[in-house]
């Protein structure tokens, strides 16, 4: 975050697999793990590890490292960076800013290899890369933050924006495809039923997790316990009763999400009272 980047070190930079990022997307998260909510960047990228990509998708923790930036964006198609912010909108808020509004270099006096952050790599990138190897796309991921001191604690908003971010950065890099589904008033999701099909074999029952306003699917194949599914449409439309975890509503709400049928799971923003709360899981 630029505001308490002077702390930070050249050099921490470190890379998943692949170690070429030629001809991929590169994902960078930048911020300080010992200084509570400025720790977003880093976490998201272990996340996004754990959870697994092919070799087109480079992950890179940048933790609070500046010029080294530079030299993992090189031979990318594109790269996305995330990192904490000052603003004066609410804590948790995200904002996503076109690369090309950050590349622009400041005075080169100003320098000291502390005070280099990851914007000046931008520019830095922009300046030193020939235009074959300087990343055809950068988008810039920020999170307004505010509690920042040395061994504060993960928000609760900071972990919000970190689930909501796996949704938008998966969806920008083209590995799901965006799905909508309806709430009822009494807590029953209506799905489509193409969504549930795996490996040509139905789905009948899932798992659900409701956490930090991401609402979490794992559909279900064979005798394993879960929450059914059950046609509720003559069209085939198929629902999951979620009452106990997302609360009643009274009306109907339409859910935006995302299909990640490689992994069996559907994922949707929940807002309101309950977004918050946790729920069971395969």
């Amino acid at each position: 975050m630029a505001e308490v980047r002077q702390e930070r070190a050249v050099g921490e930079a470190s890379v998943s697999r692949p170690t070429s990022a030629v001809g991929t997307t590169v994902i960078i998260g930048c911020g300080n793990l010992l200084r509570g909510d400025d720790a977003i960047g880093p976490l998201l990228i272990r996340e996004l590890f754990e959870e697994g990509y092919g070799d087109s998708v480079v992950l890179v923790d940048g933790g609070t490292a500046g010029m080294d930036i530079a030299f993992k964006m090189r031979g990318a198609s594109k790269v996305i960076m995330v990192d904490a912010c000052r603003t004066d909108a609410p804590p948790g808020t995200v904002y996503r800013v076109p690369g090309q509004e950050l590349e622009h270099l400041p005075d080169v006096r100003s320098f000291q290899s502390h005070t280099f952050r990851w914007d000046h790599a931008l520019a830095f990138a922009r300046w030193l890369l020939d235009d074959g190897e300087y990343p055809a796309e950068v988008g810039v991921y920020l999170v307004a933050v505010d509690e920042l001191g040395f061994g504060d604690e993960l928000s609760t908003r900071a972990r919000r924006a970190i689930a909501q971010l796996k949704l938008l950065i998966k969806r920008e890099i083209g590995v799901v495809e965006d799905v909508t589904a309806s709430l009822s008033a009494s807590g029953c999701l209506h799905l489509p039923l193409r969504l549930t099909t795996i490996a040509d074999r139905r789905a009948v029952s899932v798992g659900a997790r409701l956490e930090y306003g991401v609402l979490d699917l794992f559909l279900l194949v064979g005798e394993v316990a879960g929450r059914p599914l059950k046609v509720i449409d003559s069209d085939g439309t198929l629902g999951v009763e979620l009452g106990d975890l997302v609360g009643v509503r009274h009306e109907q709400t339409t859910l935006s999400g995302i299909n990640d049928r490689e992994r069996g799971s559907l994922h949707f923003v929940v807002e309101g009272e309950h977004a918050g709360a946790s729920g069971d899981r395969p």
